[in-house]
């Protein structure tokens, strides 16, 4: 049997929705990057799908993953465009023209 970090799909949100056919602010991967940290995020690709979570979701295992990894690939892309902000920002004071 596959495990759920062997089908790790990089995702965005868009692609998410299109699959799906979620509303786009109202929708699993919306509520997981909103309510978990990357920590979080990654710690729950190693575990299955949250029966509770489908449940109420309405959602498959399959959607539910996917929903995990669309989240914390919008995460750690927030994460990288911060970084690069804040280094080019450290740039600007440090090497006045």
């Amino acid at each position: 049997m596959e495990s759920n970090k062997e089908k790790i799909k990089k995702m965005k949100f868009e692609e998410y929705e299109r699959k799906y056919g979620r509303e786009i602010d109202n929708n699993f991967a919306t509520a997981c990057y909103e309510d978990n940290s990357i920590d979080e995020l990654h710690e729950a690709l190693t575990e299955e799908p949250d029966e509770y979570d489908c449940r109420e979701w309405g959602i498959t295992p399959e959607e539910w993953t996917d929903a995990i990894q669309t989240a914390l690939t919008e995460k750690l892309a927030d994460q990288f465009e911060e970084n690069e902000m804040s280094n080019l920002l450290k740039e600007n004071v440090e090497c006045p023209h």
